[in-house]
């Protein structure tokens, strides 16, 4: 036996460990045929070793048989030991099934003579008392149930064969957690290269592959800025019950998972967390499940700042549970794919942003155009007339006007926007300017359920010194966007102009606040390129653009510029 026992001890993987186990029990038992089973889900045992000489063993290999049928015959038979005998010529619930070989041969004529219908086995625990598999024995070499010295020995080979299985299951999870943190790394490293496409076209197979799925499927919820509720997906062609099921309650599912830092894991009983699938949604869960094929689920989510973005789920069909170290891995995943998207949102607003800079100039190229149309019209006029007075070329009315033409070439030329460095030069008066456009901001704070107050302005029409109408016209609805955004539906806001001395402001203040707007709605999801912008735009005019939260949840947003003299 120590040399048995040795043999097992020296097994590289698990797969030696227990052909060793199969092979010792029949040199040291009498018995010519041993098999080991091992768990597969919860309610299912695989034949994963046997040896032996008996004709059609090596097909028992990989066949699957009802948990049950092994539990009623522990708990039916009769125990010697850790192993129970099981009179099969007696016992008319006898299981004859996949898993099962019922040897031919013909009994001794003996009292203890073994019978083909017979059955002992010994179900195999580690430390702890988790079953790890059962071991059975079959057609005694002497034709005779084994007396009690034997059985002992037999008790004796089972406890260190269990020991050694549950040693050999501990290096095999470790072996595959290395393997699928080596794997997670690697997908890290991609997140943060090539676009979304890229990185899931890669990721996806491979983590399907190591993960023993037979398939997988990607979901993004909407961003913050898309009102449309559309989703993004990748995968799941094989199972659309199941994924359609689970559609429905992905987001509270995955934000569940978040809150617990623990992926959700489906089976054939729904939920392992009940309370998580609604006592009516069970029933159709659980067909969707079983229309698939599918029997087992793991979900984690896709996080941001504190917030779910999406879902991975994970699908098997053979019934194998998840392992610790795989619920670990796909929370891995999880954070690598949510990498994956944050980088290309934020690649999205960067590039959004440029279209709107872009935008913009080509406007003002649009308005500088139609502007020097409009100046070479009139101006030319006035040249007519100095030429009709037959100035001489001194003069100092033709010298301007020819240093005039000369710098509206070169203005001509421009392709962009540049400021006018003199503000007294064009005045734009905010009351008259916002009075003719109270349609458009009001139609714009009603999509977001704000009531906009009628106009307050001062007496005599206090103007601003900017140097383009275009300019206050995003300001002001860029400013209503930012105070829109954080108002709960119901909400109102009223834009005050005033003139102080020389200064002339423009106060736009939100009553209704959210106390505790969603990140989504709140200043922090606005993009930091167009307050910078606007800022320094404002700065440059010699004004100041400030924000600042009020009393009793107001939200007030300040712009401050000299006033025209």
């Amino acid at each position: 036996m120590y040399q048995v026992l040795t043999r097992i001890d020296a097994g590289r993987d698990l797969a030696e460990v227990l052909q060793a186990v199969t092979d010792g029990v029949v040199e040291v038992s009498g018995f010519t045929v041993a098999a080991v089973s091992v768990p597969r889900g919860d309610s299912a045992m695989e034949v994963v070793a046997v040896s032996g000489t008996y004709p059609g063993l090596p097909d028992l290999v990989g066949q699957r048989f009802p948990r049950r049928v092994l539990d009623e015959s522990w708990q039916r038979g009769e125990s010697s030991g850790r192993f129970v005998f099981l009179a099969g010529q007696a016992d008319e619930d006898s299981y004859d099934g996949p898993g099962v070989l019922v040897p031919d041969f013909e009994p001794l004529d003996h009292p203890d003579a073994w019978h083909p219908l017979d059955e002992m086995s010994a179900p195999l625990h580690d430390p702890a008392g988790e079953l790890l598999g059962s071991l059975s024995v079959d057609v005694p070499g002497d034709g005779l149930r084994p007396p009690p010295d034997v059985i002992e020995v037999m008790e004796v080979f089972a406890m260190q064969a269990a020991l050694a299985i549950s040693q050999a299951m501990q290096r095999e999870q470790l072996r595959e957690e290395l393997w699928l943190r080596g794997m997670v790394a690697e997908l890290f490293a991609a997140s943060g290269e090539g676009t979304l496409q890229d990185v899931l076209e890669s990721a996806l197979p491979t983590v399907r592959a190591e993960m023993a799925a037979s398939d997988l499927w990607l979901e993004v919820f909407p961003a913050a800025d898309q009102t449309s509720g559309a989703r993004r997906s990748w995968g799941g062609g094989s199972v659309p019950t199941v994924r359609a099921a689970l559609s429905a309650l992905g987001p509270r599912l995955t934000e569940h998972a978040r809150r617990a830092e623990a992926p959700v894991v489906f089976g054939v009983d729904v939920t392992e967390d009940r309370h998580l699938a609604p006592e009516e949604m069970r029933p159709a869960l659980a067909r969707a499940l079983d229309t698939d094929g599918v029997s087992r689920i793991l979900l984690a989510p896709l996080t941001q700042a504190r917030r779910t973005i999406g879902q991975v789920a994970l699908v098997r069909e053979d019934g194998r549970a998840w392992s610790d170290a795989e619920r670990e891995v796909v929370l891995d995943v999880g954070r690598a794919l949510s990498w994956a998207v944050q980088r290309e949102r934020a690649l999205d607003e960067v590039t959004a942003a440029h279209a709107d800079v872009a935008r913009q100039r080509d406007e003002r190229a649009r308005m500088l155009s139609s502007l020097a149309r409009q100046v070479r019209g009139a101006m030319s006029v006035v040249d007519d007339h100095l030429s009709a007075e037959d100035l001489p070329s001194d003069h100092p009315a033709r010298r301007a006007m020819s240093d005039f033409w000369t710098l509206f070439g070169r203005v001509s030329r421009m392709s962009g926007y540049q400021a006018n460095p003199d503000p007294t030069r064009s005045v734009v008066d905010v009351a008259e300017f916002l009075g003719s456009r109270w349609a458009t901001f009001q139609a714009r704070a009603e999509s977001y359920g704000v009531t906009l107050l009628p106009l307050e302005r001062a007496e005599g029409g206090p103007t601003l010194a900017l140097t383009d109408g275009a300019q206050l016209e995003w300001l002001v609805l860029v400013l209503g966007e930012d105070l829109f955004e954080g108002t709960e539906d119901g909400g109102s806001m009223r834009v005050v102009v005033v003139r102080r001395e020389d200064r002339v402001v423009l106060s736009c203040q939100v009553s209704g606040t959210d106390d505790d707007p969603p990140p989504a709605r709140g200043r922090e999801a606005r993009p930091a390129w167009w307050i910078t912008g606007a800022q320094s735009m404002v700065a440059a005019l010699g004004g100041r653009l400030t924000f600042r939260d009020g009393p009793a949840t107001r939200r007030v947003v300040i712009l401050d510029l000299p006033a025209a003299p």
